[in-house]
């Protein structure tokens, strides 16, 4: 019968055997890649601007100000922060023992764990809510994803099994050749799971933000456990005022200039429609395109039948369409804004020809009056 020493010793080197797998050469490569460069490329591309500031206005939706709180410039305040956590994580990767002493240092550590949380919100829950169209669901997948934050200790064991599955130990790593083959053969398995490219968009854009959580919460316990001693003390309460200052300083003023940002969004939803642009950018004759008082914008036969085929879809099965939906909304608008001229506008009707077509046969099948559908967009019966 086991004992609560016996089972207390067993949870020490389950725990053991977790350190020495993260804290691998293999481990920390990941921590560096999950916990530093992804942040750098994500946050390249957010002081870009809004990632769809052409189609973005003021319509209150929780999405609206995320995307504003995740770009430039009311990310740029908290950029500060952002890069000490990044120092102090590659710091502490370099050289635990050397580095962790600081107190500079581990307070980046620590402030990592506030921000990547921040940033999870942010990312995750406009459009979670949107998705499951309810709190509690939201709370419950939101959870899911912080605990999954820890995902990269589960990776890492699968890497270094992959890397060093015939030595069975790290301790005798085989050569660089088989570890270079080996880890090309897991990219490949991964990209083959994740669509191609999806390795490099998916991985950062959803796991990201909770991996982030998961590793700074990883070294901040470590080096706080090793430094308990020097935790407490004139140095380090002044450091804690300071550090809670700053943070919520930095937020106050990146809400503030979310807010100004917001003011300046139109006040109406703008034409972002992929297919509608086609229509109006086209060349008139080749497109179809006809404009009525009834609509704002130019429409076309091709919008009609595709718009007749989303309604039956809808009437059909309504989760399938908010989800197709919701897929159309991510890719329609940025790919609206690539058919600014007449011949990408005529290009992109041609592709859209099969759709039209069978969506024409589906719906002539169901025996669905042409007159009907020619009727979409028109103030009259013409």
């Amino acid at each position: 019968m086991e004992t609560d020493l016996d089972s207390t010793e067993r949870n020490r080197g389950i725990m053991a055997a977790v350190h020495r797998n993260c804290w691998s050469g293999v481990g920390r490569m990941m921590m560096f890649l999950m916990g530093v460069v992804t942040p750098i490329i994500n946050f390249a591309f957010a002081f870009t601007g809004l990632p769809l500031a052409d189609d973005l206005w003021q319509d209150g939706r929780p999405a609206t100000y995320a995307a504003i709180m995740a770009s430039y410039p009311a990310v740029l305040v908290v950029y500060p922060l952002l890069v000490h956590s990044m120092i102090s994580l590659t710091l502490v990767l370099w050289d635990r023992l050397r580095f962790g002493k600081f107190v500079a240092v581990r307070f980046g550590l620590y402030t990592g764990v506030p921000l990547a949380l921040q940033f999870h919100v942010i990312v995750f829950f406009p459009d979670a809510l949107r998705l499951l169209d309810s709190l509690i669901l939201v709370g419950l997948a939101a959870v899911g994803i912080a605990v999954s934050g820890f995902g990269f200790v589960i990776a890492t064991f699968v890497l270094n099994s992959a890397l060093f599955a015939k030595n069975g130990s790290t301790d005798s790593p085989p050569s660089r050749g088989t570890i270079a083959a080996r880890i090309v053969f897991v990219v490949i398995l991964i990209a083959i799971v994740t669509g191609g490219a999806g390795i490099f968009v998916v991985a950062p854009m959803l796991l990201g933000t909770c991996w982030c959580m998961g590793i700074y919460s990883y070294t901040s316990a470590l080096v706080w456990s090793e430094n308990r001693s020097k935790q407490f003390g004139l140095v380090w309460f002044l450091g804690t005022i300071s550090w809670v200052g700053v943070y919520f300083a930095a937020l106050r003023n990146s809400i503030q200039l979310a807010i100004l940002e917001y003011q300046k969004l139109p006040t109406e939803p703008q034409p972002t429609c992929y297919i509608c642009t086609a229509a109006a950018n086209g060349h008139r004759r080749f497109v179809g395109r006809f404009t009525d008082s009834s609509v704002s914008f130019p429409a076309n036969r091709q919008l009609q039948w595709i718009k007749c085929g989303e309604f039956a879809v809808r009437a059909i099965s309504p989760t399938v369409h908010r989800r197709l939906r919701l897929i159309y909304d991510r890719i329609g608008p940025p790919a609206a804004r690539l058919l600014r001229h007449p011949l990408a506008a005529d290009a992109a009707y041609v592709l859209l020809k099969p759709i039209e077509i069978t969506v024409l046969l589906v719906l002539t099948l169901l025996r669905v009056s042409p007159s009907l559908v020619h009727r979409l967009y028109r103030s009259d019966s013409q």
